[in-house]
């Protein structure tokens, strides 16, 4: 697998090509609509409030796109988000057997990340943030596979 060929250059090779793999710009309005779609959802699952939604994806003073409506088309919103669908997939990954615990982990306090919540430290840094949260989900979902070694951890 490519993610494990990475790995074995370390986390820093991986940070670099995760740069590569963000959402490109979408022309499509259908398609940014779903898209819109798609990150409200993980918002809900997530349990976040307005302000928190608006802080990640980095609208400062526009008001969140409701559903149905498309995403507005500049790269700021589409880097954070494709990160946000990333981490998502990742712990759906990593929590397959557990998937309740998909939605509340960015609420915990992983050992992993210093005892910070994932939510704080990417509502503090943005973008830097997530890849932050990113990069240490991708590590433990590609190097560590609980499943083999008994009860999940929340690393």
């Amino acid at each position: 697998m490519w993610r494990t060929a990475l790995l074995s250059f370390g986390l820093r090779t991986l940070a670099l090509v995760m740069s590569e793999t963000l959402l490109p710009q979408i022309e499509d309005p259908e398609a940014r609509k779903a898209l819109m779609e798609a990150v409200l959802a993980l918002f809900d699952r997530w349990k976040l409030s307005e302000r928190e939604r608006l802080h990640l994806l980095g609208f400062s003073r526009m008001p969140l796109p409701k559903a149905g409506e498309p995403l507005p088309q500049n790269q700021l919103p589409m880097e954070r988000i494709g990160h946000l669908l990333a981490i998502d997939r990742a712990l759906h990954a990593l929590y397959a057997e557990q998937p309740e615990l998909c939605d509340q982990w960015i609420a915990m306090y992983p050992v992993a990340l210093d005892g910070r919540r994932p939510l704080d430290l990417m509502l503090a840094e943005g973008v830097e943030g997530m890849r932050k949260v990113r990069l240490v989900i991708d590590h433990v979902a590609t190097s560590f596979r609980v499943s083999d070694f008994g009860p999940k951890r929340h690393f």
